[in-house]
């Protein structure tokens, strides 16, 4: 298979294709081989609808031009669009073909098979499909088809990606409803008939005008057309991509299975967002996260809710506020001191145990437990979210409380997490981790430059991976995993190489000391464009790889990778200013007014000139 980005092409595997709607849907396309392939809904709670369409025959080429994707197959070319804010997936071919049309409707998450009953029939160009599951019903639209013949069959699919990643079921029966003509299908699914039959109707009367909206939508940075810039400009698109705002706005942690609002993550993500062109959606979801701090002085893990507790999303909440300061008003500012000041006060009173703050089993960012490995108690990162909470108060407040805070934990954590040429990862734990690149992210001032550079060094060195990753755990470490395990959670957070992580460190690097750190940096970047590119998801950035190799594993499309991505090359000067085609289109006819004006008062001048010379002359005659 080839993958096409503009007049470069590449030979690799096998690529997915990932669309979304920003109503929490989504489109992932690959050959299929995974249960969370397909086109999914949300309506209340994500659903899956549709498998595949089949007709094409094998795919020799994929591209994206960021709102739609392309498959090119043996038998004819065919296009995807997920209009935003419907949900609807606008399927078109080049000429008419006759189609089969594939279904797998269910809860995202709902893998029992029992029960499930399709019924369908058509009405005019249309076909409605009713699926129920002991009795709740989902409505599937496919408008304008024709010559619809039966088919009625049970089909079961290998997922083999998911016998890769440990994740049954590895085999699944789907639907083969019906086959139809048509050239230009558009599906539209919700719990609700009238509903899915009256926005069919809509995407197919407005189709024209929904397209023009979703290319004007397309986000592009002034930079140039090579690998880096294309991969830039993939992600802030993809980025965007997972801004959810229907409901509750936010980000979603990452298609296709984190659909969730994870709080940590969003916060990571935030400060791109702002540097995608959307500061006043990031101030926006900043204080919406304010009125969710608990009694705790924690935010939750996830909306809708989880069972595990986030011991460092409030202090990422916090770091966050620091970027969009000059976009408050005063009323916004009390209202952010106020929310630091209740929440440092509830965290004091929860967490703090002997000079440090600490945490419980599987509550930081690495969540995720083998072997014993939990991190529980003082951990390096949570010290420094915690100085910084302590600074942005002070800087808000100007209360010496805040400033003595901040000293106080400062000297505690360079008492107890110094051990000689390295910082540990907790009070009490000599791992060597890469959590000391997210606490000289969130706070640098937690020790010396020249203490940091030479901390980075010896982390590196135990850490590094020679395709331009960092490992999760030093490789010397008996619960080192070189190869990713999946949903057996053994190299999870133990091996693993994550991309948002890696990103960030070279970031870190970037502003510690960029002439020192070239090499890593640079290995960093290359990696991440080529996952960008040339691995997992079309223009996506994957949540982790292998460390013993460079592999795009995980979620495919994950929020805080193309965000992190997005602020490395920020850092890097590869990033210009970020507009849509709409804007720029006004910004070119603002630019071609202002040539006009010139150009005429150029022309007055110049007949005022050849006046004055005129009289001149009749004056000396």
């Amino acid at each position: 298979m080839k993958v096409a980005h503009g007049n470069r092409t590449g030979d690799i595997g096998g690529a997915n294709l990932i669309l979304s709607n920003s109503k929490g849907g989504f489109l992932n396309l690959g050959l299929p081989n995974s249960k969370f392939q397909g086109f999914f809904v949300s309506d209340g709670e994500v659903f899956k609808v549709l498998e595949e369409i089949r007709g094409g025959g094998e795919v020799l080429e994929v591209s994206s031009n960021i709102f739609s994707v392309r498959m090119r197959r043996k038998n004819f070319t065919e296009s995807f669009v997920l209009p935003k804010n419907f949900n609807s997936l606008v399927y078109e071919t080049a000429g008419e073909q006759e189609l089969e049309f594939v279904f797998d409707v269910r809860k995202a998450y709902d893998l029992t098979d029992a029960g499930r009953i399709y019924k369908f029939h058509q009405e005019k160009n249309a076909v409605i499909l009713e699926f129920t599951k002991y009795g709740e019903p989902i409505f599937v639209v496919v408008g304008n088809v024709k010559g619809v013949v039966p088919v009625g069959s049970w089909v079961e699919q290998d997922y083999s990606a998911d016998g890769r990643r440990n994740s049954p079921p590895f085999r699944w029966w789907v639907y083969s409803a019906f086959k139809a003509k048509s050239g230009l299908v558009v599906i539209t699914a919700y719990r609700d008939r009238e509903k899915a039959v009256e926005e069919n109707a809509l995407v197919l009367r407005e189709l024209k005008r929904i397209m023009v909206n979703e290319k004007n939508a397309v986000k592009h940075i002034a930079v140039g057309a090579d690998d880096k810039s294309i991969a830039v400009n993939y992600s802030a698109n993809a980025l965007s991509g997972l801004v959810f705002s229907s409901g509750v706005e936010g980000i979603i942690a990452g298609f296709p299975w984190f659909f969730q609002l994870w709080t940590r993550d969003e916060a990571v993500s935030l400060r791109a967002l702002g540097l995608v062109g959307e500061e006043q959606l990031e101030k926006k979801i900043l204080l919406q996260r304010i009125t969710m701090i608990d009694s705790s002085g924690r935010l939750p893990n996830r909306i809708p809710g989880s069972g595990i507790a986030s011991a460092d999303s409030v202090g990422w909440l916090f770091l966050r506020f620091n970027d969009v300061l000059k976009l408050l008003d005063d009323n916004e500012k009390k209202l952010v001191s106020a929310g630091l000041k209740n929440a440092l006060e509830l965290l004091i009173k929860n967490f703090h145990r002997d000079g440090f703050f600490v945490n419980g089993p599987l509550e930081t960012w690495m969540d995720t437990d083998f072997g014993g490995d939990s991190r529980g108690g003082a951990r390096i990162e949570i010290q420094a979210l915690m100085a910084g909470m302590f600074n942005l108060a002070y800087s808000l407040t100007r209360e010496e409380i805040y400033s003595r805070l901040a000293e106080s934990l400062v000297k505690n954590v360079r008492s107890k997490f110094l051990a000689g040429g390295f910082i540990k990862d907790g009070s009490a734990d000599f791992t060597v981790r890469p959590n000391i690149f997210i606490a000289y992210y969130a706070c640098p001032g937690l020790f010396p430059r020249g203490v940091w550079e030479k901390c980075f060094d010896y982390a590196l060195s135990r850490l590094w991976l020679e395709w331009g990753g960092i490992s999760t755990i030093d490789k010397t470490s008996p619960l080192f995993t070189s190869d990713y395990t999946g949903e057996n959670n053994k190299s999870y957070h133990r091996g693993d190489s994550w991309y948002w992580l890696n990103n960030l460190a070279a970031v870190c690097m970037c502003r510690l000391n960029k002439n020192r750190f070239k090499h890593y940096i640079n290995a960093i970047l290359d990696a991440s464009v080529r996952d960008i590119l040339w691995q997992g998801a079309v223009g996506a950035s994957s949540e982790v790889s292998s460390a013993s190799r460079q592999t795009a594993s995980g979620c495919l499309s994950q929020a805080w990778s193309s965000a992190m991505f997005i602020e490395l090359c920020s850092e890097l000067g590869l990033i210009g200013k970020v507009e849509n085609k709409k804007l720029r289109k006004k910004k070119h006819k603002a630019v071609r007014a202002v040539r006009r004006m010139k150009k005429h008062r150029a022309s007055i001048r110049k007949r005022r000139s050849r006046l004055f010379r005129t009289i001149s002359v009749r004056k000396k005659m």
